[in-house]
């Protein structure tokens, strides 16, 4: 099949500079006004450690060790840049986050519209809109944002054509997490398949833009290989029940409609122009590799931000399907307006099914649609940290099972789970403080026994878990007579058999005291402080 003839010249490279910087800018201005309800969690705050530590001059995630927790090394390295120029952590994880998702979407956007492709860059842009999971880990502090950004950035290299780019876009990719290395495979399938050859030249140019940049991780660091990733595989290795198609349901629950539409991509790699099908046959491989991996390998657990590249991947393969059945159809009706109206039906289309979710996503903290519950015991955790930097000295041991909340918290912590520091069961024994959760309150009794006590109870939700710290009698927060308990929460006399943690003085923990949390998260914390809304409250 021939390429179909253009009515129209070829786009001047202003224009196609226009549709890249209006594409970015929209979804800049959408992604910062856009209130996904959620804040830093999990390895978010992780990340976080890592980056205000480096941005102060410290490496690693505590002092005297160097373990690399930090999977997603060049997203760590821009929050650090952020902090250092004097953001906040809020504006810093909200701000590269936002620049990085609509970097992809103007790359997109300029790729579609360098081929004339105008309908095809409009729906680039509101199938990422309509993409779930990304908006909802915006402000995670994860690196998702990051992998749409490289995921975009090979494509995009991919369409264009020459060494070069495609080289530093495969380094971006190993860089910003070790699993980009699939994208290498994938680059090769795509070559071999087009021009019967290894590209030995591209891959020498990307390896020698990769090392460098490896070594500088490895200093930063302490090592290239994440150690979070080692003891995940050992977690997942000993797991009794799998289930190896995880990655598929979480692609289908998070973007069905890209799903659907990138199906039909199959058939395209046998009609489709030789000049386009490398940008759609590399996001299809890699789609595969990255799903099997998953099928075949037990990363600890399904978390749903390891599905961002396949995710970026389902995107661009929906878009490119649609424009090469828009092609398809001008070629064979020879009625050119099929190229730019197909796809913007499906734009349209687009927006219009999922208008009710942009909307809602653009609500102020009033609005009806109230504070996600599985937001609550995130914001129970880093309340925990947070409380205990409010009220110490921030120079005793925190023991915690996850390596959270060490953000929040800012002094030393020992990481249970190995992920982050080396497991040493005597020091977490000696620590003057450790955190659990997340529990029920009938759960409670037994945890703050022996040499510890129950010194401070988070609940932000009555469905919600609950995070509490325990502390040693010697420790400041017990010398001070300091406790914190939710307003409506009963102590369950097991768990404070001598009546301290009644009798004690009760500090609060305020919305100004948390590092990070999103606006919605502020208000309710807001409203607790001024007496409102009770603490422990139901959120919706």
């Amino acid at each position: 099949m021939s390429e179909p003839s253009r009515v129209d010249p070829p786009p001047s490279a202003d224009r196609v500079l226009t549709f890249g910087v209006v594409a970015f800018v929209l979804a800049l201005l959408y992604a910062l006004a856009a209130d996904p309800y959620h804040f830093v969690y999990d390895d978010g705050g992780i990340t976080l450690r890592y980056a205000e530590r480096l941005a102060h001059g410290s490496l690693g995630y505590v002092d005297g060790e160097r373990v690399n927790g930090a999977s997603s090394p060049l997203h760590t390295l821009a929050l650090a840049l952020g902090l250092r120029l004097g953001l906040d952590a809020e504006w810093a994880v909200r701000g590269i986050a936002a620049l990085a998702f609509a970097g992809a979407i103007g790359l997109a956007g300029a790729t579609f519209a360098r081929r004339g492709a105008y309908g095809a860059a409009a729906l680039a842009l509101c199938l990422a809109f309509a993409h779930a999971r990304p908006f909802e880990m915006l402000t995670s502090g994860l690196e998702v944002p990051f992998v749409w950004l490289s995921a975009a950035a090979l494509f995009a290299a991919l369409d264009r054509g020459g060494q070069f780019p495609i080289a530093i876009a495969l380094a971006l990719c190993a860089v910003n997490k070790l699993d980009g290395l699939l994208a290498w495979a994938a680059f090769v399938v795509v070559d071999a398949v087009r021009q019967r050859r290894i590209p030995f030249a591209t891959l020498g140019i990307a390896g020698l833009v990769t090392v460098p940049l490896l070594l500088v991780v490895a200093l930063v660091f302490g090592s290239v290989l994440p150690n979070s990733l080692l003891v995940k595989l050992q977690h997942g290795a000993a797991q009794t029940q799998f289930d190896p198609l995880w990655m598929p349901r979480l692609l289908w629950e998070g973007s069905r409609l890209a799903c659907i539409v990138a199906l039909g991509s199959v058939p395209l790699l046998f009609v489709h122009p030789p000049a386009r099908r490398a940008s759609l046959l590399a996001a299809q491989v890699w789609l595969v590799l990255h799903v099997s991996a998953h099928v075949f390998v037990r990363a600890g657990a399904p978390f749903p931000w390891y599905a961002a590249v396949p995710q970026a991947a389902v995107w661009w393969i929906a878009v490119e399907t649609v424009q090469g059945f828009a092609d398809l159809a001008t070629s064979r009706l020879r009625r050119p307006i099929f190229a730019q109206l197909l796809p913007s039906l499906a734009a349209v289309a687009t927006l219009g099914l999922k208008a009710p979710e942009l909307l809602q996503r653009l609500e102020r903290p009033d609005g009806p649609a109230g504070v996600p519950l599985d937001g609550a015991g995130d914001l129970a955790r880093a309340a925990a940290g947070a409380w205990l930097r409010a009220n110490t000295s921030g120079t005793e041991l925190l023991s915690t099972p996850y390596g959270l909340p060490a953000f929040e918290y800012v002094g030393p912590v020992i990481d249970g789970s190995g992920l982050n520091s080396r497991r040493d069961p005597e020091v977490e024994a000696r620590a003057p403080y450790e955190l659990v959760g997340p529990l029920e309150t009938d759960d409670l009794a037994g945890r703050g026994t022996g040499e510890r006590r129950f010194v401070a109870i988070f609940r932000y939700d009555a469905r919600a878990p609950i995070y509490a710290v325990t502390a040693r009698a010697s420790s400041e927060v017990v010398r001070a007579n300091l406790a914190h308990v939710p307003p409506d929460f009963t102590i369950p006399p097991e768990i404070d058999p001598d009546g301290w943690l009644a009798r004690a003085r009760k500090v609060p923990i305020s919305a100004d005291e948390l590092h990070v949390t999103c606006r919605r998260w502020r208000d309710r914390l807001a409203r607790v402080e001024a007496g409102a809304m009770p603490d422990g409250a139901t959120a919706r």
